[in-house]
C-alpha cells in the first residue's frame, strides 16, 4: 500500500488548519458555485498566486519551511489525496459532487501553489537537458488544473430545440439517421445533418461539431412521431470552453515531459 506521507512542523500543521478550516466552510455554505471563477476572477486569482508564491521563493526560498512545501514529501501528500478524494468521488455516488466542494478545491489550489513553488525554484538553476523533462511535467500539470479550475467558471451550457419544419430563422434538422447492429438491430449511433447559421453542419453522438475554438455543438437528443417514426426534432447542447485548449497543452506537456523522463532514465540504466 502507498503511503500518504505526512508533513510534520509547522508548514504540515498550517496546511492541515487550512484544511480543517475548508472543510468548516464546507459544512456551513455547502458546495461551491463554480462561476465565481469565471474570468476575470479565475484569472486574477491565479496571477496573484503565481505572485505570492514568486515573492516566497524569492525572498525566503532557502527557509526551513518554504524548503518543506517545495518537498517531494509535500507532492506525494498532494498527489495522494488528490488521488484518494478522485477515486472516492468515482466510486461513492454520494461523493459525486466532490469537484465542487471548499475541500477539493482547497486541495486544488494548494496542489498548484506547490507545482509553482517548484517550479520557480527550478527556473532559478535550470539546465536545459537535465531539467527540461522535470519543467515541462510540472508545468504540464500546473496549467492542466488551472485552465480545469478556470475552465469550470467560464464553461457555459445550453440546448437548442431543432426542428425538421422550417421556423423563421432558427436552426432546421435536415436528416436524421440511426445506425444499427446488424445482429440484433439495437441501435449503435445517431447522426444528424443540420441547417445552422446558414450553413449545413453534420454531427452525432460523441462527435460534435466545432463551431469556433471555445464552442462546440453536441447531439444530445431527438424526438420521433409515435405514429410514422419519422424524427420530428433533435436537441443540440451548445458548450463554450475557452479553457480546452490551454487544459489540452498541459496534458500534452505533462505527457510529453513523462515519456522524455522515461527516455532518459533508460538510457542512464543503459549505460
Amino acid at each position: 500500500m502507498t503511503n500518504i506521507h505526512i508533513i510534520g512542523g509547522k508548514a504540515g500543521a498550517m496546511f492541515w488548519l487550512y484544511m480543517v478550516a475548508a472543510t468548516v466552510v464546507q459544512i456551513i455554505c455547502g458546495n461551491i458555485d463554480v462561476s465565481i471563477f469565471a474570468f476575470p476572477v479565475g484569472f486574477a486569482l491565479g496571477a496573484a498566486g503565481l505572485a505570492i508564491v514568486y515573492v516566497a521563493e524569492h525572498e525566503w526560498g532557502q527557509h526551513k519551511a518554504v524548503a518543506v512545501v517545495r518537498s517531494p514529501k509535500a507532492s506525494r501528500l498532494l498527489l495522494g489525496l488528490t488521488a484518494t478524494f478522485t477515486i472516492a468521488g468515482g466510486m461513492v455516488p454520494q461523493f459525486a459532487d466532490f469537484t465542487t466542494t471548499w475541500p477539493f478545491l482547497a486541495l486544488i489550489a494548494a496542489l498548484e501553489m506547490h507545482l509553482a513553488l517548484v517550479i520557480i525554484h527550478r527556473l532559478r538553476s535550470f539546465h536545459f537537458r537535465h531539467d527540461l523533462s522535470f519543467m515541462l511535467v510540472h508545468i504540464g500539470l500546473w496549467l492542466a488544473l488551472f485552465s480545469g479550475m478556470a475552465g469550470a467558471g467560464d464553461t457555459r451550457k445550453s440546448d437548442i430545440l431543432v426542428p425538421a419544419l422550417p421556423v423563421d430563422h432558427s436552426p432546421r434538422l435536415l436528416s436524421f439517421h440511426i445506425e444499427k447492429n446488424p445482429s440484433d438491430g439495437s441501435p449503435v449511433q445517431y447522426s444528424a445533418e443540420v441547417l445552422f447559421d446558414g450553413d449545413t453542419i453534420s454531427l452525432a453522438v460523441n462527435s460534435p461539431y466545432h463551431a469556433s475554438l471555445a464552442e462546440d455543438l453536441y447531439l444530445v437528443d431527438f424526438n420521433s412521431d409515435m405514429i410514422t417514426g419519422e424524427t420530428v426534432c433533435c436537441v443540440l447542447q451548445k458548450v463554450r470552453q475557452p479553457w480546452k485548449y490551454p487544459m489540452l497543452a498541459g496534458i500534452v506537456s505533462l505527457l510529453a515531459g513523462t515519456m522524455a523522463m522515461l527516455a532518459q532514465r533508460r538510457k542512464e540504466v543503459e549505460r
